[in-house]
C-alpha cells in the first residue's frame, strides 16, 4: 500500500524525522517495500485488514509513540436545500447490514478541476487522477478506508431499497437469482450489488450535477459470499473482506461532504439506518504469569497498561490479570497469546535485554531427536528453513495436484489463502518467487509441516507431516577457481540421500521413475526405503512456473516424515575391521534399458560376509559398445572383519557375482 509523505504528516502532530519514523514502523511487524521522497510503500499483513488506509496506518503510529488521535473536528454544513429523498426499506438482510448512511449532494458544476493537492497525493499513492467526482470517492477510499456508494440522481426512480436478492436481475451480462446476495435498487433496477460493485449505467460522469453518496457496513461473510457466487473481486469487496467497523461510515461521509461543501456544491441530510452493534470483538482473559512465561520479561502493571491504552484496549484489572475488551477493527486478536504477541510488539523486540542465556543442554535429547538431525543435514547442504502458512491459493493447488480434493475454507482471511494445501510445493515456490524478485538467484528452500489430504478409507480428511524443499541456481558461489555449474537431477538426489542417511545409515534407499502431476514427466522419480514409498523428487514443470513469472529450472522433493521416522530403526555401531581392503573393478555389457539402481539392489541382496561396498565408476556409450547397449564399471570393495582376505576367496566372490548378474541381466565382462 503507497501511502503519501506528505498527507502521512497531517496526521502526525509531532516532530519526528520521517526516515526515523520508517525504521521504526518496519520493527512494528510492517514490512517496508520501497520508500523515496514522495511516498512510502507498506506492504500490510493479510491479518491486519485494518490498517488499510491512511487514518488507521496514523493510528498504528499513534500506537508506537503513544500520542492522541483525533480524526477530525466536527464539520458544521450549512444546509441550503433539503431533499426528499431517504432509504425507504431495508429487510430482509439479518446480519449483512449494520449501518449505512447515504446523502444527496447537488450543484456540481461541469467544469470543477480536482485541487492539485489532492491530484498530487493520489498519484504519489499510486491512483491515476481522472475527475473532480471520481478523484474525490478514491482521495476519500485512500484516507479512511472506507469504500463509498455513488450514484445518478437524476438516473433513479422514486426511493433507494436494500435487500437480499428477491427476484431474478441482470448483472454484468449475467442473470442470477440467490437470495444471500445483498443488493441496492430503486424501485424498479438494480443499482449494485452491495459492498462490491455499481451497474455501469448509474454510475457517475463528469456531466453528473446531483448524485448520491452512501456508506455501508457491511458482514464481510456476505461480501466473501456474494463476491465469490458471482466471480467478481472488486477494490471495494476486498476492503470489506477484511472488514470494516461501524463508525468510519459516519466520518467518511462528514469528509467527503466538506470536501464538496468548499467547492460551492450543495449539501442534503444524512439518512441513516443502523442496527444496534457491539464495539468490541471479543472478550479476553490476560493471566499476569502467563506474560511471564511465554516472554520471560517481567513487566510492571503500569507498563502493561499502557500498552493496552496504546492499542485501544479497554481493560478491567482482576485479581490475577485483566479483563481485556478487544476493539472489533481488531479482528486478528482473539486469544490470550494474540494479546501477548502485541504487548512484546509494542514494547519492541529492540529493547529485549541481551544478556547472554546460561542453559545446560541435554545433549542425549538432541542426538535422539531425529528431526534435529534432518533439519541439519539440509542446513549443512545450503538449505534455509521456510514456515508458510497452511492454507494457500486453490488456483495454485488445483495446477499441483488437480485431482486431488482440496479443503475449502469457509472463513479464509484472504481469497488467495482459501484452501487447505495439500502439498508443500506451493508455498516454496511462492518463496521462490519472493526472493527472485529482489535479486537472489542461488536459492535452497526446505519447510517441514502439515498437509491435509482426503482420506478415501475413512471418508475424511486427515493430517500429514511432510518436508520438502526447493531449489534453484548454481551449485556454487562465483569463484576463479570452480567453473559455474547448475543444480541438477543428481544434485537434489545427493541431498535426499543425505538427509535419509542422517536419520538411519542403514536406510536401503531406491529411486523409481514415475508420473507425478507437477513435475516433468522426464526428470520425476518416486522415492522409496527398505521398499516402503516415502515420496516424489524432480523438476518442476513449466506451466506451473510461468504461472508464477518464474523463468529458471526449479527442482524439488517431498518426503513423508511419518514414514521415514516410523520406518526408522536402530544403528548398528560395528567394530572396524584390522584387516586390509581389497577391491575389485569390473566392467560388464548390458542392455540400455537395464537401470543402475537394480543391478545395485541385486548385489546387495547377495549373502555375503566380505562385501561391503559397491561403487559405480563409469558408465559409457559409444562406437565400440553395440547399439541399445551400454558399458558399467564397477568396483568392489570387501573385508573381514576376521582375517586377511586371499586370491581364492575374493575370486570365488567375484565369480557368484558375475554369474547372478548374468542370469538376471544377462551381464557379460568386457
Amino acid at each position: 500500500m503507497k501511502i503519501c509523505k506528505t498527507w502521512l504528516t497531517e496526521y502526525i502532530f509531532f516532530n519526528i524525522d520521517m526516515e526515523i519514523l520508517i525504521t521504526k514502523f518496519s520493527l512494528f511487524g510492517f514490512e517496508i517495500d520501497h520508500c523515496n521522497k514522495k511516498f512510502v510503500d507498506i506492504n500490510i499483513l493479510p491479518n491486519r485488514g485494518d490498517c488499510l488506509s491512511l487514518y488507521f496506518i496514523s493510528k498504528e503510529i499513534f500506537s508506537i509513540f503513544y500520542v492522541d488521535c483525533i480524526l477530525m473536528k466536527n464539520i458544521n454544513i450549512n444546509i441550503n436545500v433539503l431533499f426528499k429523498f431517504c432509504i425507504k426499506k431495508i429487510f430482509n438482510i439479518d446480519d449483512s447490514l449494520l449501518y449505512y448512511e447515504h446523502k444527496i449532494i447537488s450543484g456540481v458544476q461541469k467544469n470543477l478541476i480536482t485541487p492539485k493537492y489532492i491530484k498530487n497525493r493520489l498519484v504519489n499513492s499510486g491512483v491515476t487522477p481522472s475527475f473532480f467526482l471520481i478523484d474525490l470517492i478514491n482521495y476519500i477510499f485512500l484516507e479512511l478506508g472506507q469504500p463509498l456508494d455513488i450514484y445518478d440522481y437524476d438516473l433513479l426512480i422514486n426511493d433507494l431499497y436494500i435487500e437480499k436478492v428477491n427476484n431474478k436481475y441482470l448483472f454484468d451480462g449475467k442473470i442470477f437469482y440467490n437470495d444471500n446476495i445483498l443488493i441496492t435498487r430503486d424501485a424498479y433496477n438494480l443499482l449494485s450489488i452491495s459492498g462490491i460493485k455499481n451497474v455501469e449505467k448509474y454510475n457517475i460522469t463528469k456531466s453528473t450535477n446531483c448524485f448520491i453518496v452512501g456508506a455501508g457496513c457491511y458482514n464481510f461473510k456476505n461480501i466473501r459470499y456474494s463476491s465469490k457466487c458471482l466471480n467478481t473481486i472488486t477494490n471495494s469487496s476486498y476492503r470489506f473482506e477484511r472488514n470494516i467497523v461501524v463508525g468510519i461510515q459516519n466520518y467518511s461521509i462528514k469528509r467527503i461532504s466538506f470536501l464538496f461543501y468548499v467547492n460551492r456544491c450543495e449539501v442534503g441530510v444524512s439518512t441513516i439506518y443502523e442496527k444496534i452493534s457491539n464495539l468490541y470483538n471479543s472478550k479476553i482473559i490476560l493471566r499476569f504469569y502467563y506474560i511471564n512465561r511465554i516472554l520471560g520479561i517481567r513487566f510492571s502493571i503500569l507498563d502493561l497498561e499502557l500498552i493496552f491504552k496504546k492499542l485501544y484496549i479497554v481493560f478491567f484489572k482482576i485479581y490475577d490479570g485483566w479483563n481485556l475488551l478487544i476493539p472489533k477493527i481488531r479482528q486478528d486478536i482473539f486469544r490470550e497469546i494474540d494479546i501477548v504477541e502485541e504487548i512484546i510488539r509494542i514494547y519492541g523486540i529492540e529493547n529485549l535485554s541481551h544478556d547472554s542465556l546460561n542453559y545446560n543442554l541435554n545433549l542425549k535429547y538432541v542426538i535422539n531427536n531425529e528431526i534435529y538431525f534432518i533439519k541439519f543435514s539440509l542446513i549443512n547442504k545450503g538449505y534455509y528453513e521456510v514456515i508458510n502458512y497452511s492454507f494457500i491459493n486453490d488456483k495454485l493447488e488445483k495446477l499441483l495436484n488437480p485431482v486431488v480434493t482440496n479443503l475449502i475454507l469457509q472463513n479464509p482471511i484472504s481469497y488467495d489463502m482459501n484452501v487447505m494445501r495439500t502439498t508443500l510445493v506451493g508455498g516454496l515456490l511462492t518463496n521462490l518467487k519472493y526472493n527472485l524478485s529482489r535479486q537472489k538467484n542461488n536459492i535452497k528452500f526446505f519447510e517441514m509441516g502439515k498437509v491435509f489430504v482426503f482420506d478415501d478409507k475413512i471418508g475424511c480428511f486427515c493430517e500429514k507431516t511432510l518436508i520438502s524443499g526447493v531449489c534453484i541456481g548454481n551449485i556454487f558461489y562465483d569463484q576463479w577457481g570452480v567453473k559455474a555449474k547448475k543444480i541438477d537431477f543428481f544434485d537434489v538426489k545427493n541431498d535426499i540421500e543425505f538427509l535419509c542417511y542422517s536419520v538411519n545409515k542403514n536406510y536401503n534407499i531406491s529411486f523409481i521413475s514415475s508420473l507425478v502431476s507437477y513435475l516433468n514427466i522426464n526428470e520425476s522419480v518416486s522415492i522409496y526405503i527398505n521398499g516402503i514409498f516415502l515420496g516424489f523428487m524432480g523438476l518442476i514443470k513449466f506451466y506451473i512456473l510461468s504461472y508464477l513469472c518464474i523463468d529458471v529450472a526449479v527442482y524439488s522433493f517431498e518426503i513423508n516424515l511419518d514414514k521415514l521416522l516410523c520406518n526408522n530403526f536402530k544403528n548398528f555401531i560395528k567394530k572396524p575391521s584390522k584387516y586390509p581392503c581389497v577391491s575389485r573393478d569390473l566392467t560388464f555389457l548390458l542392455k540400455d534399458c537395464i537401470l543402475v539402481g537394480d543391478i545395485l539392489n541385486v548385489i546387495s541382496n547377495i549373502n555375503s560376509i566380505i562385501l561391503k561396498d559397491v561403487l559405480v565408476l563409469n558408465l559409457y556409450k559409444g562406437i565400440e559398445i553395440p547399439k541399445f547397449y551400454k558399458s558399467i564399471s564397477f568396483r568392489f570393495l570387501m573385508q573381514s572383519q576376521d582375517f586377511t582376505l586371499i586370491d581364492d576367496l575374493v575370486n570365488l566372490e567375484i565369480n557368484k557375482i558375475i554369474n547372478i548378474l548374468y542370469e538376471k541381466y544377462e551381464a557379460v565382462l568386457r
